[in-house]
């Protein structure tokens, strides 16, 4: 089973720091920082462990678009055995806040996508209202 993965807003100066980060040390400690600052406010966001079929969901409705970097279709900054952690820039979020917010939630309940997409809609939603960017990780 895969590790839980969340998304995180990550406002202008924390988008300095992160990168200014050159090693996966220093990535790793950008991410448990933020993680320390913001849990339990509305810039993060639990994906729980099915993000991939998840992300698999949203490639089929959007395979080339805005869709597919919403999860792990971003920027890849860092893939090691314990963690990943992937950038989707402040120009695409406003981009996937829209397309989330189209998708039929109907037609999804039920699945992994399904059970996200609330979550999802919101974060993005929120990251596009602060011109953030937004990272995904393990």
């Amino acid at each position: 089973m895969p590790a839980p993965g969340r998304l995180y807003i990550v406002v202008r100066e924390d988008a300095k720091t992160l990168f200014r980060a050159k090693t996966n040390e220093q990535l790793d400690a950008f991410v448990d920082d933020l993680q320390q600052r913001t849990l339990g406010t509305p810039a993060v966001a639990e994906c729980g462990t099915e993000w991939q079929q998840a992300h698999d969901q949203l490639l089929a409705l959007d395979t080339d678009g805005p869709l597919a970097s919403c999860l792990l279709g971003g920027r890849p900054l860092y893939q090691g055995p314990e963690r990943q952690v992937i950038l989707v820039r402040p120009d695409m979020v406003p981009h996937i806040a829209s397309q989330l917010s189209e998708i039929n939630a109907d037609d999804m309940q039920g699945t992994p996508l399904g059970t996200l997409l609330p979550t999802l809609t919101d974060l993005y939603s929120r990251a596009a209202e602060q011109q953030a960017a937004v990272i995904f990780t393990t």
